[in-house]
């Protein structure tokens, strides 16, 4: 009854949209191990980062906004690559030897800001159904060169040869695969956010109201702030708040984890070239072990444990050419809030950043 009396015309609109939508791609060619065909021996024609390129152009956005009736800026991003582990074996002498490769992320970001949230949604639509059908169609071109190029050896071996049926087979399977649904989209988070509302027509009676609600309402955002669980559960935050840094995984302790961490943490340190890792931990937590394993698994990099950042003095925040640091999370203890101040400093001081890892034990 009250807010009913004190009804009036008040009215609020925002003065724009800001959507937001984070979706990965994935294709099904890892199935293709299952008969011998490696992954990466299907080459995509266009490149996937040509397709990126193609996919920002300004002829792509004139005909997707025809397509939906309407015209918005729409922003495409993609994730920074990551590598992929393949395989790790101890050689002679004890030494792990490490073989992975360097993917082009499948996670994409897609950004619009208008006046008219009905153009945002559907031209964003239209952008993740062009990226699709795009790496769609590379994938198929190359899955139809590879068939090419495996039946045009059949031709030339002997009827007798002992590679003839595991060709034969590998062909017949690249046509198979050519009639699947190849490229997966997963919505991974979707936001709309109205920004810059506007009041028009206020009477007394309205001022009197929006102030009661008003203080409500900042009650209610206490209680909702106070209650907000911001501890890191996964990989999914840290790839949201950050897609610009590498997540070299999750750890469990587990060998083929330490392994992957350690195939990782070396690849990136060629590329740097650096000869000195620093593990970074956001918490008190000890990682003594985990440094003892990556110091065994890496001899030629000395792997050091520092303080975490709130514990840094200016010489441990200064920048090195000769070291890179990796951020250790500790799973449902660490924050989000502290991660973002502790890649802050650490940037801002001009270190390095290997990566972040989530230690889930």
């Amino acid at each position: 009854m009250f807010m009913w009396a004190q009804e009036s015309d008040l009215r609020t609109e925002p003065s724009y949209y800001a959507v937001m939508k984070t979706v990965e791609v994935t294709d099904q060619l890892d199935s293709l191990l299952a008969v011998g065909i490696q992954p990466q021996s299907v080459v995509s024609q266009p490149s996937e980062k040509a397709q990126l390129g193609m996919l920002q152009s300004t002829e792509v956005a004139a005909r997707l906004e025809t397509q939906v009736g309407g015209s918005a800026p729409v922003t495409v991003t993609q994730a920074e690559r990551q590598v992929q582990f393949l395989s790790a074996i101890v050689e002679s002498g004890g030494r792990d030897a490490f073989t992975f490769r360097f993917n082009p992320s499948n996670i994409f970001t897609f950004s619009c800001t208008e006046e008219i949230r009905g153009y945002c949604e559907p031209l964003i639509d239209a952008y993740i159904s062009e990226l699709v059908s795009m790496r769609t169609e590379a994938i198929l071109t190359g899955l139809k060169n590879l068939e090419t190029v495996l039946r045009a050896a059949l031709i030339q071996l002997p009827k007798n040869s002992g590679n003839v049926d595991l060709l034969s087979m590998q062909a017949e399977t690249l046509s198979a695969a050519q009639k699947l649904n190849l490229v997966v989209p997963a919505v991974i988070s979707s936001s709309v956010v109205e920004e810059g509302a506007t009041v028009t027509t206020v009477k007394g009676g309205s001022y009197r109201f929006g102030v009661l609600i008003g203080a409500v309402l900042v009650v209610l955002v206490w209680i909702q702030m106070a209650i907000t669980d911001s501890r890191i559960h996964g990989k999914r935050r840290v790839l949201q708040r950050f897609p610009h840094i590498r997540y070299l995984g999750n750890n469990d302790g587990s060998d083929a984890s330490l392994r992957y961490l350690a195939a990782s943490i070396g690849f990136q340190a060629t590329q740097l070239d650096v000869n000195q890792i620093r593990l970074v931990p956001l918490s008190d937590f000890s990682h003594s072990e985990l440094q003892h394993h990556l110091q065994t698994a890496l001899p030629t990099l000395s792997i050091n444990l520092s303080p975490p950042p709130v514990s840094m003095g200016v010489s441990e925040l200064m920048s090195s050419s000769e070291s890179a640091d990796v951020i250790i999370l500790q799973q449902h203890v660490d924050r989000l809030n502290i991660l973002e101040a502790a890649v802050e400093a650490l940037e801002n001081s001009g270190r390095r950043l290997i990566g972040i890892t989530v230690v889930s034990r």
